[in-house]
C-alpha cells in the first residue's frame, strides 16, 4: 500500500513540475481580474464553512469529525471552488500554456489513485486530496475539450463565410 501513496505523490510532483515548466508571467489583466474573483469566493466559501463548523461545534450533538479535520476540509473545499472557477474561466493557466493537458491528466490519475487508496482505509485526508486532484484535473480536460470545440465551431464558421 505504501508504494502506490509514494507514486501518487511522485505523480503529483511530476505534474506541479511539468505544469511549471514554463516560468513566463503571460497572465493577461482578464486573468488577473478572474484570479482575483476566484480567491474571493474561495475566502468567502471559507470563511462560510468555518461559520458553520462554529456553530455546530458549539452545539451538544455535534460532529463526529475533530475540528482538526472540519479546518482542513474547509481549507480543501477552498481550494477546489480557487481551482474550479480560475480553470473554468480561463484563468488558471498562463497564456499559451503548452502542459494543461498533461497536469489535467496526471492530477485526474493522482487523484483516482489517492481516492482509491483512501477509500479502502476509510481515510478522511485521503478521501479529500483524491476528489480535490480528481475534480481538478477533470475540470481542466473538460474546459480544454470545450475550448477545441469552440476553436473548431469558429474556424469553421469563418470557412463558411467565405464561401458565400
Amino acid at each position: 500500500m505504501d508504494i502506490i501513496g509514494i507514486i501518487v505523490v511522485i505523480a503529483a510532483f511530476i505534474a506541479v513540475f511539468i505544469a511549471s515548466k514554463d516560468r513566463s508571467d503571460d497572465y493577461d489583466e482578464r486573468q488577473v481580474a478572474v484570479r482575483g474573483e476566484g480567491y474571493k469566493l474561495a475566502v468567502f466559501a471559507m470563511v462560510g464553512l468555518m461559520g458553520v463548523g462554529g456553530v455546530i461545534y458549539d452545539e451538544p450533538t455535534g460532529l463526529s469529525v475533530s475540528a482538526g479535520d472540519y479546518m482542513f476540509i474547509t481549507l480543501v473545499v477552498g481550494s477546489v471552488i480557487f481551482m474550479v472557477y480560475n480553470v473554468w474561466h480561463g484563468a488558471y493557466f498562463r497564456l499559451h500554456e503548452k502542459n494543461a493537458r498533461i497536469a489535467g491528466i496526471l492530477l485526474a490519475i493522482a487523484g483516482t489513485l489517492n481516492l482509491v487508496l483512501a477509500l479502502q482505509e476509510v481515510e478522511l485526508w485521503g478521501i479529500a486530496f483524491g476528489l480535490c486532484f480528481l475534480t481538478a484535473g477533470i475540470v481542466i480536460l473538460v474546459r480544454l475539450w470545450l475550448d477545441a470545440r469552440e476553436a473548431a465551431a469558429e474556424d469553421a464558421g469563418e470557412s463558411g463565410d467565405d464561401a458565400e
